[in-house]
């Protein structure tokens, strides 16, 4: 039978653990309390005299440095200054109200404190645990070190209304001392500050207020101690009680600039708590004790005043926790010490027998294990649960050493199929992370410095798309618990994404994760669509050149039949009056003949078949061609036409099926933009100079609301909803690009007018 280890370990621990523990235990809180107690209060007063202490030196070090550098200032603004420009040493920041507007005085300071920029920076240096040092004269300059961004002040900041300037201004500070500030809220975002504040005088003349900011950080860091762990905090007063200093009032928010304005003796509603804060604040030093209302715990309060500033300074600690802290004296430590050694030796032994050697050896050949090797197995012989721990984990490696080299032949053929997709292929989670994706998806959406490692954990849309938010025709959008392949195609700017969705499903458990793939079809959607349009025009052509071809011959007969009945009239008539009258209809004959022919000729032109190459080509014309194809639909729709061609246009450089194409897109959507009553569609051309041909299209429709103006241009944007592909426009000015032309559009509620402009080249021609 097995001989249980937990039974070993319960026995050797109540033996040489618990029982000499308890014992000692017992000893000290019987013989040590007392003295603890006694120890705890001399070591809270001493500590609270040190900090009081260290507080007064640091307070008085910043008076000197303010002192010592206002007489500098003053001997410096007594001679006659040796600069004429003023240039900043990269050490000072100078807040000028009105930038624009300097005035002399203005001037003749700042090259002052140019001379005393470095002595500026020097007691600085030699106050580096502290604030800004700072300057400001009555004009509203302000000097600053070390260099900030002053932007928080703004142009119009009055430094009048600010407590560190105005208490030791001639009107409130006539004695001229130097003087402290209660907590007010630092304009540059240090949080609560107390400033050191000193009015300097030349010739007895006001010249402004020597500042240096304390902040309740720096005063933390002072007080701060570790003797004081989480057992209480240390706090300042002046002699009214209010706060200098307290761990609380970093939680009080106030504007910029405001004054703190809290009273613990005012505010506070224990008298216990009151009767020491007024003891402190009369300047006494002293240990007492209180309860203390909020968690109703017996606190302590040592306290200690500041010479000669007229503040206290109080250290509140929980006062059972402190003397834990505290308590324990060398002769209970050595002890404790030596019996603790003793026991956890001993303990120490046993486990080590017993337990850890034989873990460690199980330890060690799992770690083989993880490392890859499962040639190995492991003996220790023991005949108890390590023992049989032993065999399990024998019977382990075998089976994971099995499946571990199945389960590198699966992966390697899993890695092969998905790293073989052309496109993106990934897996996401419910929220749109990406938690795996492709190699060759890897390449298309990350820069050049980007790794995968900073694409795996990002949303899809953010990373693919760079959106905010899932796509609005997401194929996992609101249907996160299908279970079936989903397909959708997305627009993202000017592409076309087709995405299809494989929910990874298990046996009972809802879906959690998808594998997606991400195809770009943009170019291949786009060249559909223009060979579509493309053979639709080659169809159109076709069928209209065999029209007119067939029209010819009936014309030309008509012609003949003409001439001949002329010929035979002028023979046979002789009244004067008769033959004007048959001459007349014989002009009409020919004039509509003559137009019949060239509506076949510009009809014959269209449908004739464009080079690939450009060619110099007649703007008017076309226009007229496009307008003779959409003529019956504007006819039915009783739209009114205006053209107005320049007949001296220049011919351009251009391929003919491209602006057919271009003409037919912009007129047919103006045609489809057209109001029911009156429709009008204006059409005009025009010579810029030597340099370019404009064509105005225009129309008397509702217009382009402005919040959607700017996606015009941008492919699969339509207003037509399923009826249109958002291409029309895109085309043109995908083109006109190329051309090297330019469009622009105006719109108002009272109609649209795109505007062509074609850019002549060299050699265009002019029609004669």
């Amino acid at each position: 039978m097995s001989k249980s280890i937990i039974t070993r370990i319960i026995l050797i621990f109540i033996l040489l653990g618990i029982i000499p523990l308890v014992w000692v235990n017992i000893l000290y809180f019987s013989v040590e309390q007392k003295e603890n107690e006694n120890f705890s209060k001399e070591s809270l007063g001493k500590l609270v005299e040190e900090k009081s202490t260290v507080l007064s030196q640091d307070l008085k070090r910043v008076e000197y440095e303010i002192l010592h550098l206002a007489k500098l200032i003053e001997l410096t603004f007594e001679k006659e200054t040796t600069s004429s420009v003023y240039s900043e040493a990269g050490t000072i920041s100078i807040y000028i109200p009105t930038p624009d507007n300097i005035t002399q005085y203005q001037k003749t300071t700042m090259e002052k404190f140019e001379e005393i920029t470095p002595l500026f920076a020097t007691a600085r240096n030699r106050l580096s645990d502290m604030g800004w040092i700072y300057f400001i004269t009555p004009d509203n300059l302000m000097f600053l070190t070390p260099q900030s961004n002053l932007d928080s002040f703004g142009y119009d900041h009055n430094f009048e209304n600010d407590i560190y300037y105005s208490i030791a201004t001639p009107e409130n500070n006539p004695g001229r001392q130097l003087l402290w500030t209660t907590p007010y809220t630092d304009w540059l975002g240090k949080g609560w500050t107390i400033t050191c504040s000193y009015p300097v005088y030349v010739n007895d003349e006001f010249l402004g207020v020597l500042s240096a900011d304390v902040t309740s950080k720096d005063i933390s860091s002072i007080l701060s101690d570790f003797r004081l762990s989480d057992s209480g905090f240390a706090f300042l007063i002046d002699s009214s009680g209010s706060v200098i200093y307290h761990p609380e009032s970093e939680a009080i928010s106030r504007d910029k600039g405001m004054p703190l304005s809290m009273n613990l003796i005012t505010e506070n509603q224990n008298k216990e708590y009151e009767s020491i804060l007024l003891d402190m604040a009369n300047g006494n030093n002293d240990f007492k004790n209180y309860i203390n209302n909020t968690d109703g715990k017996l606190h302590a309060i040592a306290y200690s005043n500041i010479d000669y500033s007229g503040w206290s300074l109080g250290i509140d600690v929980n006062w059972d926790m402190y003397k834990n802290i505290t308590g324990a004296n060398k002769n209970y430590l050595l002890l404790i010490s030596f019996v603790s050694i003793f026991i956890f030796t001993i303990i120490g032994i046993l486990l080590y027998r017993l337990i850890s050697l034989p873990i460690s050896k199980l330890v060690t050949h799992t770690r083989t294990i993880t490392s890859g090797d499962y040639s190995t197995r492991i003996h220790i012989g023991s005949n108890d649960e390590i023992g049989e721990l032993e065999s399990a984990i024998n019977t382990m490696t075998d089976s994971i050493s099995e499946y571990t080299e199945n389960m590198k032949y699966k992966t390697k053929e899993m890695e092969a199929v998905f790293n073989s997709y052309p496109q993106i292929m990934m897996k996401i989670d419910k929220d749109f992370n990406i938690l795996l994706m492709n190699n060759k998806g890897m390449d298309i959406i990350s820069e050049p410095s980007d790794t995968g490692k900073e694409i795996i954990g990002q949303k899809c849309y953010s990373s693919i798309f760079n959106r905010s938010d899932s796509c609005e025709n997401c194929p996992l959008k609101n249907k996160l618990s299908s279970t079936e392949e989903i397909t959708r195609e997305i627009t993202n700017g000017t592409q076309l994404h087709r995405i299809t969705s494989y929910p990874i499903t298990a046996k009972s458990e809802p879906v959690r994760e998808w594998v997606v793939f991400n195809s770009n079809i943009t170019e291949k959607y786009l060249l559909e669509k223009t060979l579509v349009q493309r053979e639709k025009m080659a169809g159109i052509g076709q069928m209209m050149a065999g029209v007119t071809h067939e029209l010819k011959n009936p014309l030309m007969v008509i012609k003949g039949a003409e001439h001949l009945l002329k010929l035979t009239v002028s023979e046979s008539v002789s009244s004067k009056e008769t033959t004007d009258e048959i001459n007349e209809i014989f002009h009409m004959i020919d004039e509509s003949v003559t137009r019949a022919e060239n509506i076949i000729s510009n009809v014959l032109d269209f449908s004739r078949k464009s080079t690939e190459n450009e060619e110099l080509v007649d703007i008017n014309k076309i226009l007229e061609q496009v307008l003779l194809i959409e003529s019956h639909s504007m006819l039915r729709s009783s739209i009114i036409i205006n053209t107005k061609y320049d007949n001296e246009l220049s011919r351009i450089h251009g391929n003919r099926d491209i602006l057919k194409q271009i003409f037919i897109n912009l007129i047919s959507n103006a045609v489809q933009a057209l109001p029911k009553e009156e429709p009008r569609l204006d059409i005009s051309t025009r010579s810029l100079g030597e340099n370019a041909v404009e064509v105005r299209i225009a129309d008397n429709g509702s217009g382009i609301p402005k919040d959607i103006m700017d996606k015009i241009f941008k492919p699969f944007f339509s207003t037509k909803g399923k009826e249109g592909y958002g291409l029309g426009l895109w085309i043109v000015k995908r083109e006109m690009d190329k051309m090297g032309g330019t469009i622009k559009v105006i719109s108002d509620d009272e109609g649209t007018e795109f505007t062509l402009i074609f850019n002549k080249r060299e050699g265009d021609a002019h029609d004669s």
